[in-house]
């Protein structure tokens, strides 16, 4: 796990580079802008050299800044695609924070306050994710998120998730948390007002917001049961 954790380290760092990367510091772009510049500027009293020569320098600039473009998007794509794999290789190796019937959550840190991916019990298939932002995080977002993957939808598995990280916030001594959804989102109200909240005022119109007491649950038969 060390050697994916350097090497996913080591991939960041590259794509921080290439993306903080300004190809008007090659010298031989510079060289052509610089080159160009002047021609530019004097191009109403060019010859018709001068002329074909401001014409060859600026497709030359083009065609480098279009290379550099090339290999650098070549570059990224292949870091991503190792992301990916290296993602894929931590999560086989990571154990379940929590299990339930049908799903089960892991976390790639040991903070409370983070991302856990819900998977399909004993699989690698992600299902979605449910984030825990802290306690209260802000009145808007609330200290729960969750999002579950399109071809996964309509399955309860929002419901379980949440009833799973409930879990996790229980057995750490947090007593309730906040959740807020768009009162239009009909799927995640649903998912909320199964866990069974209290209803609070808020300061958004479009928005509801719940206060949600953690609780111990047990699964059985696709069932979560309090």
């Amino acid at each position: 796990m060390e050697e994916l954790l350097k090497e996913e380290r080591m991939i960041n760092n590259r794509i921080k580079e290439l993306s903080d990367y300004d190809e008007t510091l090659l010298p031989e772009i510079n060289t052509l802008y610089n080159r160009v510049g002047v021609l530019w500027k004097n191009y109403s009293i060019l010859t018709l050299e001068q002329q074909e020569e401001f014409t060859n320098k600026s497709r030359q600039l083009v065609n480098l800044r279009n290379k550099v473009r090339l290999e650098t998007k070549k570059e990224l794509d292949d870091l991503y695609l190792r992301l990916q794999t290296i993602y894929k290789m931590e999560l086989e190796l990571t154990p379940p924070c929590i299990q339930g019937d049908r799903l089960e959550l892991k976390s790639l840190n040991d903070d409370i306050c983070t991302d856990y991916m819900i998977l399909l019990k004993n699989t690698t298939e992600i299902v979605g994710k449910i984030t825990y932002r802290g306690y209260h995080h802000s009145n808007f977002l609330g200290d729960i998120g969750f999002t579950i993957n399109s071809e996964y939808r309509g399955n309860g598995y929002a419901y379980e998730a949440l009833c799973l990280l409930s879990n996790i916030l229980y057995d750490n001594n947090i007593s309730d948390f906040w959740i807020t959804a768009f009162k239009d989102n009909y799927a995640s109200v649903k998912t909320i007002m199964k866990y069974g909240p209290k209803e609070l005022e808020g300061c958004y119109n479009s928005v509801s917001f719940y206060e949600c007491p953690t609780r111990k649950y047990i699964y059985s038969n696709k069932e979560v049961i309090r």
